[in-house]
């Protein structure tokens, strides 16, 4: 007996109007799983229409009630009137056996009516039935439950219950033909074409390729638990690449060394220098809540993984009493250091803290000390390590590294960071200031260590572990979704077909209540073991060839040496926040490759750029991108040169200058092209565009979709021979598919050229001579003139966003927002219902739980509400039936708090450096 599991909603678009029968169901059989030990009961039932579904009252002795078609119904909804009556199998997890009756309600699909019905559904008649037929009833049912699951998720984002179900239904539930793969994540992994023209200029892709934070490709399931460790770590080749000669550079800089706290830092560490730890206290103020909101500009749940919250908790404090603690003005400046950059998973911090004079500590210690104090935190079985030593107060989650930060104090920081040549000439490349508020620095031998066999295959285990608790977790979740009470241990979900002993080693893994896992080696998922807790001396044969195949594979990414990064904010006087970078030499790159040839050519001959200039208009354009580049290097350039020659103007390419500026005016855009909120101003995403395509598709697109300026910079003295040239300009051309014309107009001294293609769309364009630019707009009868210029910086290209001259193209822009903000609330709520269902909370006590158990949670905001009972969001509806309110101007989403941002880069000989400038609006201070 098969049954074809068909979900009874979204078949259609129109809506019931028929007239309601009164709905009756009809018990079947009832039937006790031997393997799972579930029992289910299941009867006929009529309803009006395809679009009729079924649940049980609060706590009843049914749960879990589903529909499907009965055997020779089981058809295609396409091939059937879904307004005619028809009949349903209706089952359901039974919970109590001694139960006689229960009442449900049946209700129609809110995208196609509002019909709804309460019936009494007679449990004693059915009977129990072979296991041929149950388990058809079983597999039909879990069928239908994880597509009523899968309808609430975007198909783009994960869900651990959906990736266990697809893989388990067969194992579980005998649901062999169960398969859904449009809910599989897709990954864009580390590709480069995953990042976007502002994270390219701003310099994320060099770094994140310079830390290579990626997991080795280790053979699944092996963790370096169970496998024989037999090759010694210190043996294996890491990644050689050469040491720049800083002694050397310092020389021929005449470099000086500067007295920071970096002289208490290990050379080999992750440094944050804080120059005012009084306005870091401002970075608490909803910084969790703001990594939380900017998660569905990456295309995501909204995932918080409070890690202020948490590695405040690691010096038992609170992120309030942090806040407090740095806002009392009590410390002067302050140093962090970490051996890694996995904050995520975990990591050792350690604090070095110079304090003012008279001010408080939270440990109250005065004194310098010899001994180390080490601090219970209650509850956590955790602890932490402090002590005072030369008015410097030192604080760490690990002894040792507490230890390592003491002996560069006793030895007046012989051997630290500050005191190496590496970081003299990295100061004297981005000096720290008076206007400096955080100095960050990733140090030859920090990345070093970061690529080193024992960091990546240490990180390589401790993923494979945290991959299996996530999967044992999730199929816990699984069983009390089924029982309705936690799986007492790990023997029970194997022995109920949940998990194999593969799968769940007994001697590593330990399961306790809410579905947490605990792993002997790394703990829990809320609180894993660090890397330095857990060092890697020996390594296993798969883990040794694992890194073999990623030193071999990104050695490449340095040319000769290896690349230190600095990071610098500033807070100026004007109110404007400044981050700048400084990567010493530049990766190698195919997009900085690309990038670097265009503008300094293809050996880097020449870097020395000239200030980018940016027009400055009669009304202000809500963006603007920038180049100043070696525009002879573009191809297009030689076919549009021989264009000009048939125009009578082919001197007009040396009269002008190789600053090109993109500006897109405040609009509402007819056709929108695939690229976030400013659009056309985006990402390289699937399109794959490198080098110069990058730059040239954001001013094609733009062009031909919305009101937009063009301007190129006029050679000196050039400007009346370009004049000149456009009064003698003469377009006329047609084609099989479009054709061309010019029409000099003498009252604004303008060329109109028009552009219509097969006949039916025209695109008209005013050329024009101002200040100094040739003026190219696709808004003829409604210009912005260019009143002169404005500097930027010396810079190869630059970024301009003026969000607060954004009105007309407002509604578009958070309309984008509003729709990526709605696919993250479905994917959230499609991670919250399994666990609100399976223990019969609200949405922020299912987070919560889902914090304790994953080490993360996939909150929903406070503005919007889950109703399991129909699996829909207020205010955003259901996945079939999908609503979207009107954002208000206050709700930009990423740029929140942001008036305007200002963003350049540009090659040097030995580097790359980038520049990002925002202003805050008022009361926005972060």
């Amino acid at each position: 007996m098969q049954f074809k599991s068909i979900l009874i909603v979204g078949a259609a678009l129109s809506v019931y109007t028929g007239v309601f029968a009164e709905i009756k169901i009809t018990s079947e059989g009832i039937y006790t799983d031997k393997k799972t030990g579930l029992t289910l009961v299941y009867g006929k039932a009529e309803v009006p229409s395809w679009y009729w579904g079924f649940e049980v009252m609060d706590k009843g002795p049914v749960v879990q009630l589903y529909a499907f078609p009965v055997p020779d119904e089981a058809v295609d909804p396409g091939e059937i009137d879904p307004y005619s009556p028809r009949t349903f199998y209706v089952a359901g997890l039974l919970r109590d056996k001694a139960a006689r009756t229960v009442t449900c309600m049946a209700s129609e699909s809110p995208a196609h009516g509002e019909g709804e019905e309460s019936v009494v559904w007679d449990l004693s008649a059915a009977k129990p039935v072979t296991d041929e037929k149950g388990q058809a009833v079983l597999k039909a049912w879990a069928r239908s439950r994880a597509m009523t699951l899968f309808m609430f998720a975007d198909e783009s984002m994960s869900s651990p219950m959906f990736t266990v179900l697809s893989e388990t239904m067969e194992s579980i539930y005998g649901a062999d033909d169960f398969f859904l793969p449009t809910m599989r994540r897709r990954s864009l992994g580390d590709d480069e074409f995953a990042m976007g023209l502002m994270s390219v200029m701003g310099g994320q892709v060099a770094i994140r390729a310079t830390l290579q934070t990626q997991t080795l490709d280790g053979e699944n399931g092996d963790s370096g638990i169970n496998a024989e460790p037999g090759v010694e770590v210190s043996t294996i080749e890491a990644v050689s690449v050469k040491s720049h000669p800083y002694a050397e550079m310092k020389a021929a800089l005449k470099a000086e060394p500067v007295t920071s706290l970096a002289d208490y830092v290990p050379e080999d560490r992750l440094c944050v220098l804080v120059r005012e730890p009084g306005r870091i206290a401002d970075l608490f103020e909803g910084a969790d809540a703001a990594l939380t909101r900017l998660s569905p500009l990456i295309g995501n749940s909204f995932v918080d993984y409070a890690l202020l919250t948490r590695y405040a908790a690691k010096f038992g404090l609170t992120p309030e009493q942090v806040k407090q603690w740095f806002s009392g003005g009590n410390v002067e400046e302050l140093a962090v250091f970490a051996p890694d950059v996995f904050f995520r998973d975990n990591t050792d911090i350690t604090f070095v803290i110079r304090f003012k004079p008279k001010s408080w500590t939270p440990f109250l210690l005065k004194e310098d000390s010899k001994d180390i104090l080490t601090v219970p935190l209650l509850g956590s079985g955790g602890s932490f390590h402090v002590t005072v030593r030369g008015g410097l107060l030192f604080a760490s989650t690990n002894k040792n590294e507490l230890q390592l930060a003491l002996r560069l104090a006793d030895g007046k920081g012989k051997g630290s960071l500050g005191q190496t040549d590496e970081f003299c000439v990295m100061n004297s490349k981005l000096p720290v200031t008076d206007e400096t508020r955080a100095y960050v620095y990733f140090s030859d031998p920090f990345l070093r260590r970061l690529t080193g066999p024992e960091i990546k295959i240490g990180q390589l285990r401790r993923a494979l572990a945290r991959a299996k608790m996530e999967w044992i977790s999730t199929v816990a979740l699984l069983y009390r979704l089924d029982h309705g009470q936690d799986a007492p241990d790990l023997a029970t979900l194997k022995t109920r077909g949940y998990l194999t002993e593969e799968q769940a080693p007994a001697s590593e893994y330990a399961l306790e209540a809410g579905c947490r896992v605990i792993s002997k080696t790394w703990g829990a998922l809320d609180s894993l073991k660090t890397l330095t807790e857990h060092p890697v001396t020996l390594a296993t044969k798969s883990e040794e060839a694992a890194y073999d195949e990623y030193r071999e594979r990104y050695t490449h990414f340095w040319r000769e040496y290896f690349d230190p990064i600095a990071l610098r904010l500033d807070a100026p006087k004007d109110g404007t926040l400044t981050l700048e970078t400084f990567i010493l030499p530049l990766i190698d790159s195919s997009i900085y490759n690309d990038m670097q040839a265009w503008f300094i050519g293809e050996d880097g001959e020449d870097a020395s750029v000239k200030p980018l200039l940016m027009p400055q208009y009669s009304k202000e354009p809500v963006a603007s991108l920038a180049m100043n580049a070696n525009f002879s290097k573009l191809d297009g350039v030689y076919y549009f040169s021989r264009e000009l020659q048939l125009w009578g103007v082919e001197d007009l390419l040396a009269a002008l200058d190789d600053q090109v500026v993109l500006s897109l005016q405040d609009s509402d855009p007819v056709l929108q092209t695939a690229f976030p909120a400013l659009n056309t101003l985006g990402e390289r995403n699937f399109l794959g565009f490198g080098g110069e395509e990058m730059f040239l598709f954001p001013v094609v697109s733009s062009l031909l979709t919305r009101p937009c300026d063009l301007a190129v910079r006029i050679r000196e003295g050039q400007e009346a021979t370009v004049r000149k040239m456009l009064r003698t300009l003469l377009i006329s051309r047609t084609e099989e598919w479009f054709s061309m014309e010019s029409v000099f107009i003498p009252d604004s001294k303008t060329v109109l050229v028009s552009w219509t293609v097969l006949g039916i769309a025209r695109i008209e364009y005013a050329v024009t001579v101002e200040n100094g630019w040739l003026h190219i707009s696709n808004h003829p009868w409604t210009p912005v003139l260019i009143a002169g210029s404005k500097p930027i910086g010396e810079a190869h290209a630059g970024v301009n966003l003026a969000l607060s001259e954004m009105k007309s193209g407002l509604p578009q822009a958070l309309s984008a927002a509003q729709s990526k903000f709605r696919k993250s609330v479905y994917a959230s709520g499609s991670q919250l219902i399994p666990w609100m269902m399976a223990y019969a909370v609200d949405a922020p006590a299912a987070a919560r739980m889902q914090q304790a158990a994953l080490g993360y949670a996939t909150p929903v905001p406070e503005a919007v509400s889950i109703d399991i009972r129909q699996f829909t969001t207020k205010p955003y509806g259901s996945w079939v039936s999908q609503e979207e309110p009107t954002l208000q101007f206050s709700d930009n989403g990423m740029f929140s708090g942001i008036q305007n941002m200002q963003l350049w880069f540009r090659f040097e000989d030995d580097g790359l450096r980038s520049r990002v400038t925002f202003l805050p609006q008022k009361g926005n201070a972060n």
